[in-house]
């Protein structure tokens, strides 16, 4: 998992065009998903982190992580999608072990 301090390279690049823009970036919104694929593993393992938890576009004050396994690669895809800006301004990161997903 991304340690909390730390931002995404997909992160720093949309951080860096709201300052660009003009916008004052007082804290990022972040929702970042982990997609762990692990040979001989029957499942794939997704781990989610965000500080933005009840998902209204406002960071909560604090961190919130967990972990949800899918049967397959294609319907852990399914779920996270790609590297985006989310309807509320949250920056998504997706990243496949290690790799982010990008559209």
């Amino acid at each position: 998992m991304t340690s909390y301090m730390l931002t995404t390279p997909y992160e720093t690049e949309v951080i860096q065009g709201r300052i660009d823009a003009g916008e004052i970036v007082v804290e990022a919104v972040v929702h970042r998903y982990n997609i762990s694929t692990t040979q001989g593993s029957q499942t794939v393992l997704v781990s989610e982190e965000t500080n933005d938890n009840n998902d209204d576009g406002i960071a909560d004050g604090r961190w919130d992580a967990w972990s949800v396994e899918y049967p397959t690669l294609i319907q852990a895809l399914d779920r996270c999608g790609k590297c985006r800006v989310g309807i509320s301004g949250v920056i998504v990161t997706v990243t496949l072990d290690g790799e982010e997903v990008r559209g």
